[in-house]
């Protein structure tokens, strides 16, 4: 497809990707372990060492290296975590958003330059805000108070759009604020006339036979695992998912995935399955005072995505091809030692240096 675009290219960079087809792996519910005794070793005491609790899985030249379960689903019951199960995989659900905007691009609905005023007429800021703003966090938007019941999509939309705020002087400027997704959810509604939920499945799920995909529900699902929080006395502590929460976060952060699931979507985002280079890097445009872009954070070494939320954690690093990976879902998040701090970067170098 070809188009120009409007951007000055003294001020926007993009991400350089190298592309290489890559297949999708099969549905896999047995542990993994590839590595030999030293590796073995290695990424077995870093994720001990740090308590790790969810499923791990590590990529390396589009291969599944290592694919592990530890620790508890459940405390009280005493049932381990599974490599097969979901989690609630949280923010890392933006960059999902991200390529169903992306999908109505390559259908000529709209383009990453147009004012969020076309789509939301009322919106203060609307004749200069773009959605490329929104997607890199930097529209100055901010939701001044939540909705504190469930509701429909349509509902939240209403709902935020009468509950923001902007600030001309910050336009441009990274904030990271949920509402920027919501409303991108809300766009991909609109264009579409058919729901998010229904625009995920059809675009994402049956496309790349997703197996462990979907949304959370108000009443909890015993197939995932419960999260929990670690206290500064290192107790755990379960934690509920909102009703409301689930209903207000559309597009942002309401979904759950299997590992597995979460790398066949990354991967095929960056290795031409989803989409070409081209479009890919159009995606994935970067402005140099802007750390974000379409849901993740791109780095010299990998992209990297995050979420946390109801006590989970999740946290991905990837190469630009797909090829090597690191996805880290856990169910006991403690906040003064995140798994993307203690883990994320150790084990990507795991598998690109030392393998």
């Amino acid at each position: 497809m070809h188009r120009k675009l409007k951007i000055n290219q003294a001020n926007v960079t993009a991400v350089k990707r190298t592309k290489t087809k890559q297949s999708v792996f099969d549905h896999v519910n047995q542990p993994i372990d590839q590595l030999n005794s030293m590796q073995k070793k290695t990424v077995t005491k870093l994720l001990t060492d740090t308590h790790f609790s969810g499923t791990c899985l590590l990529v390396r030249n589009g291969k599944i290296t290592f694919l592990k379960a530890f620790g508890q689903a459940n405390l009280k019951t005493d049932q381990p975590n599974q490599i097969a199960a979901g989690y609630p995989i949280n923010s890392v659900q933006k960059s999902l958003t991200g390529y169903l905007i992306m999908r109505l691009v390559l259908q000529h609905k709209l383009n990453l330059n147009q004012k969020v005023g076309a789509f939301y007429p009322n919106i203060p800021g609307g004749k200069t805000i773009t959605l490329r703003e929104m997607l890199n966090m930097c529209s100055s938007y901010r939701l001044l108070k939540s909705l504190r019941q469930p509701a429909s999509d349509q509902q939240v939309i209403n709902y935020d759009l009468a509950h923001l705020s902007y600030t001309p002087a910050r336009i441009g400027k990274y904030d990271y604020q949920e509402i920027n997704y919501i409303l991108l959810a809300g766009i991909a509604e609109k264009l579409t006339k058919t729901s998010y939920q229904q625009l995920i499945n059809k675009d994402l799920v049956q496309p790349l036979n997703l197996h462990q995909t979907g949304f959370l529900s108000v009443k909890r699902d015993r197939q995932l695992p419960i999260g929990y929080t670690i206290s500064n006395n290192s107790q755990s502590i379960a934690q509920k998912i909102q009703p409301a929460v689930i209903s207000n976060e559309l597009g942002a952060s309401n979904m759950y995935m299997s590992a597995l699931d979460v790398y066949r979507v990354q991967a095929a985002l960056r290795n031409g399955q989803l989409l070409p280079e081209k479009d890919d890097l159009y995606l994935y445009l970067q402005t140099p005072h802007d750390p974000y872009t379409a849901g993740m954070y791109p780095t010299p070494q990998y992209d990297r995505l995050h979420g946390i939320g109801f006590g989970f954690e999740s946290s991905v690093a990837i190469s630009n091809n797909g090829k090597n990976a690191v996805v880290l879902l856990s169910n006991h998040w403690n906040s003064h030692a995140m798994i993307q701090n203690t883990l994320l970067s150790q084990l990507y170098q795991q598998i690109t240096n030392n393998f």
